[in-house]
């Protein structure tokens, strides 16, 4: 009976010791090579991390232009800082929202979800990100 005990501990303070020896591997990996390396990528002029951000900037320009998002160009400033709305312009298609009238509506409902974080289990406080 103390040998399955002594296993069974065994194993679960192996799994634990794993558990933290990946947390630490990936830690390593993402501040001692991934970091420097996006770093480097940026000093010789490929930017990675600007790319999303002006993509996601000219799609809120080109949506300022239209009429029927005239109510939200309050709200461009959030939209271009939160992580949720900028995930969600860059996952859109654009053509389809600015030619389809049903995709316009499915998109600024969407939108107002996400800008006034509506959802189905009523009102919960706002958790702003930037970036």
């Amino acid at each position: 009976m103390l040998e399955v005990l002594f296993r069974v501990c065994g194993f679960v303070i192996g799994m634990v010791f794993r558990f933290i020896a990946e947390i630490l591997v990936e830690v390593i990996f993402h501040f001692l090579i991934e970091k420097p390396i996006i770093k480097i990528f940026e000093k010789l002029g490929f930017p990675i991390q600007n790319k999303n951000e002006e993509l996601v900037l000219g799609r809120i320009a080109v949506l300022e232009a239209e009429p029927w998002f005239e109510p939200y160009k309050i709200y461009t400033v959030e939209m271009a800082q939160r992580k949720s709305i900028r995930s969600y312009i860059l996952k859109c298609k654009m053509n389809e929202i600015l030619l389809n009238e049903e995709k316009r509506i499915e998109f600024l409902n969407e939108l107002d979800r996400k800008l006034f974080d509506l959802s189905k289990n009523g009102l919960r406080t706002r958790k702003t990100s930037q970036y």
